[in-house]
């Protein structure tokens, strides 16, 4: 059983998020791996630059340091097919599809995207849920 991260984390974490903050602390020091897929990084990127107004450089930087962490997992996985399919019927916003179809039944998502309860074989959390446990 996997562990994915979704975009809204990384965004709620700049954003000072007491919640993201503590969970991200117990991320970094643990030794359970995360697995966030590339195109993460890619709505992170659009994200940060022109919501944010960072520059190439800040942008760059936090994506490498993002990338050197050593408890997460990067992957490029998708079913293409499937990510079309589900985007076509209106399950979810494209890149969200994306991911679940690098999914397995039993992963889980840490994500404030309600979007992907419509996916019954994976489970959806917000960080703060984890932190009671």
């Amino acid at each position: 059983m996997r562990t994915f991260l979704d975009t809204n984390v990384f965004l709620r974490f700049i954003d000072g998020n007491e919640g993201v903050i503590k969970f991200w602390k117990i991320l970094v020091d643990g030794s359970k791996k995360h697995v966030v897929h590339n195109v993460v990084l890619s709505e992170l990127v659009w994200v940060l630059g022109s919501r944010y107004k960072y520059g190439e450089k800040v942008i760059s930087e936090y994506l490498l340091s993002l990338y050197k962490m050593g408890n997460i997992q990067w992957t490029n996985d998708c079913d293409l097919g499937k990510t079309i399919f589900w985007y076509g019927e209106g399950r979810a916003k494209y890149n969200d599809c994306l991911i679940v179809s690098a999914m397995r039944s039993g992963d889980t998502i840490i994500s404030y995207d309600r979007e992907f309860d419509r996916f019954d074989w994976i489970e959806r959390v917000v960080p703060e849920d984890l932190l009671k446990k």
